[in-house]
């Protein structure tokens, strides 16, 4: 039971970073990421480290957890709120290869989107 516990959290997981890339594709207004993939997708836990990716650049995926990491080192997680998004384009901290280059972390409170997801009685399962 467990390995298959294991197996379905991984397959959705995965399925949230195609999600994400696909999602960036559908909804880009620039040839560059519709049509090139010049980008990359991830999530990461609390800490910053990388959950999951979806297809992209693998330079640009291994900013992402760097990014995270150097927004927390500025923006401690409690003093975070639902709503904000950090924007930073550092070389020198995870925010990209090139000075176009930005990246994007927006912060989503996995308790409370459990809680609004799940009927009641599930909320305390996660």
């Amino acid at each position: 039971m467990v390995d298959f516990t294991i197996d379905v959290i991984k397959d959705c997981l995965g399925a949230v970073g195609d999600e994400m890339f696909q999602t960036m594709i559908r909804t880009s207004m620039s040839p560059i990421i519709y049509e090139s993939a010049d980008f990359a997708v991830g999530a990461t836990n609390a800490h910053g480290d990388l959950i999951v990716q979806g297809n992209g650049l693998v330079a640009f995926v291994a900013s992402i957890d760097g990014a995270v990491q150097s927004m927390l080192r500025h923006h401690p997680l409690e003093t975070i709120r639902d709503g904000d998004v950090f924007i930073t384009n550092s070389p020198y901290e995870g925010g990209g290869t090139h000075l176009s280059d930005v990246c994007i972390v927006y912060p989503v409170f996995l308790a409370r989107l459990i809680h609004q997801k799940c009927p009641e009685g599930l909320a305390g399962v996660a």
